[in-house]
């Protein structure tokens, strides 16, 4: 069984999970965009199994929680190796051993 379907909430929902960068649906997010910006006319068909999952909000909550979670990772990391480069520049200076320290980070 195939369900005609809106193009307007297709496009949102492809919209969003290429921005929260979902991995797993790039393929069928480029071809609706194909679809979307060709000038024919279009009429979109879908299984209604396939719909369900590519349409399903929970899932792209789910891709906004870890796209958060990962950013939130980024930049702990991002401020430990700043601090590190504080403290190895400061120990460096103290010591007296500025001159022979590098340090690759």
């Amino acid at each position: 069984m195939q369900q005609l379907i809106r193009e307007s909430t297709v496009r949102n929902a492809a919209s969003s999970r290429k921005k929260l960068r979902d991995t797993k649906n790039t393929d069928l997010i480029n071809r609706l965009e194909n679809v979307f910006d060709s000038a024919e006319a279009k009429t979109l068909v879908w299984h209604r199994m396939c719909y369900a999952h590519f349409m399903d909000k929970s899932k792209i909550e789910r891709l906004q929680k870890t796209l958060s979670q990962c950013r939130q990772r980024r930049k702990s990391v991002a401020a430990a190796v700043v601090l590190q480069a504080v403290s190895d520049v400061h120990y460096a200076v103290v010591t007296g051993t500025f001159a022979f320290f590098v340090k690759l980070i």
